[in-house]
């Protein structure tokens, strides 16, 4: 885990690369403190990769440019040149297991660390920290830092109440199986209907004040109706990897928790967020930090 420095710091940007550390190496065997110029090319790659793929789909070389989507097709094909390698020479972690896997397609082993090693992860790390941090950031939330330490279900409530407000991925669509009635429309065989989580999160009919952080009411009048939330999807279509995700944070936040103090530096930021990608507020906060004295957690 990072020690933070005493100037201000844009969590933003560290808790990505904290992502981007921890997927690589659980995945791909690649460690940032032992091989740190290929970890430096594989985020490179993703990042290139990702934003491409988000831009117009447009597969375009001509002299002096390139697509931003012909560019993200080139960075696929880096990846999955690094990914077969490692299947194929690497016998330890995830990925030496994986090689051994009778998959039915050639590609698919590679087809899935792609996915895993995909910038998703990292910014759904980076995108829920920053919220955390700056839900639970500064003396007014101290009392409420201190109870998380102690109190793991207040931690839960907490970062239940952060996804609510501050979903990390905009939405998501599902394909109707049969025709069907969805509050008074008619939704056609085979349509896509799509859903924001972000006004599905703030529903005041099912959340009472929805635009303040009130992580008690996960405890109260939303007690059990965490299966409301939609951040990763929901059902048997939602994220394969909520779960890893919810692990990462708590280790992140357990850890920011017991060994700092922290606050918005300088005090006045414009915290608006943008919502594309994934959500953080769209000029990156700067926080400083300063580290508790154990003797008085402990």
């Amino acid at each position: 885990m990072c020690v933070f420095s005493a100037e201000p710091q844009c969590v933003y940007s560290i808790f990505k690369r904290l992502g981007a550390e921890l997927v690589l190496s659980l995945f791909l065997n690649v460690r940032a403190e032992d091989q740190p110029e290929v970890f430096q090319e594989i985020m490179e790659l993703c990042t290139e990769h990702w934003h491409g793929l988000i831009s117009v789909p447009v597969n375009v070389k001509v002299p002096w440019w390139t697509s931003g989507f012909a560019k993200a097709l080139d960075a696929r094909s880096k990846l999955m040149e690094i990914i077969k390698d490692k299947l194929k020479n690497e016998t330890q972690g995830f990925v030496g297991a994986l090689g051994s896997v009778p998959f039915p397609n050639s590609g698919s082993a590679a087809q899935h660390l792609l996915l895993f090693i995909s910038a998703l992860i990292p910014k759904a790390l980076a995108s829920l920290l920053t919220s955390f941090t700056l839900a639970l950031g500064g003396p007014e939330q101290r009392e409420s830092r201190q109870e998380a330490i102690r109190n793991p279900d207040h931690l839960h409530r907490v970062l239940l109440e952060v996804q609510r407000l501050w979903p990390p991925f905009i939405g998501g669509r599902r394909i109707a199986e049969k025709e069907s009635t969805l509050a008074d429309f008619c939704v056609p065989k085979d349509y896509d209907v799509m859903y924001v989580s972000y006004f599905i999160h703030r529903d005041p009919e099912v959340f009472q004040q929805p635009d303040s952080f009130l992580p008690e009411r996960w405890s109260g009048r939303n007690a059990g109706q965490e299966h409301l939330l939609c951040s990763f999807g929901n059902g048997p279509r939602s994220c394969i990897g909520s779960t890893l995700t919810e692990i990462f944070i708590k280790e992140a936040c357990r850890y920011l928790l017991k060994n700092y103090d922290w606050c918005l530096d300088p005090p006045s930021q414009d915290l608006q967020y943008k919502w594309l990608p994934v959500s953080r507020p769209a000029n990156l906060p700067s926080v400083s930090f300063t580290r508790l004295d154990q003797t008085v957690l402990e």
